[in-house]
């Protein structure tokens, strides 16, 4: 609604930038003439999510002194729901903090462009989570990772295994874990450091439609590694598997991702009525 319904490089920019909400570099980031209107204000609204609760009370203000009474009076109605908040409080900061600490304390160098990887991922999952509603599954999964050293959502194609698991992953951050988003076994392997809270989140495990017997052959090679990071108490391994997938007998010799699953298209947590 704000994107689309408003125009942030007339008054509502200047206004800000008048109350001491905005420098001179935000003005200069928002109003760029190679932006396009919604890009502009996407990127005004991103900036005054991240300057707390004063920056919200000068937007109405300028929202009104722009003329958008019926936006400004829409948004000091909307309901803000517990979610929300929330989620509102793991912002771009935080997340950028974690990626910044990841390069502090990782023994070995990561490239940068593989931290900006990760830390966009992180903004990208962010954005999606959104979307987010509460639900049985989500309790579930939380309540595992917290309590134990690893879960395995498994499901159907489309139960929503990896939104899921990326939800989840993000409330971690409030916890004090460093979120990893994993292709391979191997970057598990990569970027364990011992003693630093991390949480790694890998996506189909072993193959997206069927298995695929080379990233099966990988994850048995690190087997042994993979099975004594939680012994780190600081280490937690969080994936999604398709369930057919999932019950490859191949799969059964992996006990690491077996411990502790989640089935979200079992009657229990389903959310469609076609999978119960």
């Amino acid at each position: 609604m704000l994107v689309h319904d408003s125009d942030c490089k007339t008054d509502i920019a200047d206004h800000l930038h008048a109350a001491g909400v905005l420098n001179s570099e935000d003005i200069e980031d928002i109003c760029n003439s190679s932006l396009s209107r919604h890009e502009s204000n996407r990127i005004l609204y991103n900036k005054l999510f991240r300057k707390g609760e004063d920056a919200y009370k000068h937007l109405l203000e300028a929202l009104e002194h722009g003329q958008y009474d019926d936006l400004a009076s829409t948004l000091e109605k909307t309901h803000i729901s517990e979610h929300d908040i929330q989620m509102c409080q793991i912002d771009f900061h935080v997340i950028h903090a974690k990626i910044e600490e990841l390069a502090r304390t990782q023994d070995e160098i990561i490239p940068k462009n593989i931290l900006e990887q990760f830390e966009w991922r992180l903004k990208q999952w962010k954005e999606d989570d959104k979307k987010y509603v509460c639900t049985a599954a989500g309790k579930q999964v939380r309540k595992c990772i917290l309590t134990g050293s690893s879960v395995t959502i498994v499901g159907n194609s489309g139960t929503g295994k990896s939104f899921l698991s990326r939800h989840v992953a993000l409330t971690m951050i409030k916890q004090g874990y460093i979120i990893i988003p994993c292709d391979n076994p191997g970057d598990i392997r990569q970027w364990f450091k011992h003693g630093r809270k991390t949480l790694f989140v890998f996506d189909d495990v072993c193959g997206r439609y069927t298995l695929n017997q080379q990233i099966f052959n990988e994850c048995t090679q690190r087997l042994e590694h993979i099975q004594s990071l939680p012994e780190d108490n600081c280490c937690k391994i969080m994936s999604t598997c398709r369930l057919d997938v999932y019950k490859n007998d191949q799969l059964n010799s992996l006990s690491v991702f077996k411990a502790c699953t989640v089935d979200v298209s079992s009657e229990k947590f389903a959310l469609a009525e076609v999978y119960f």
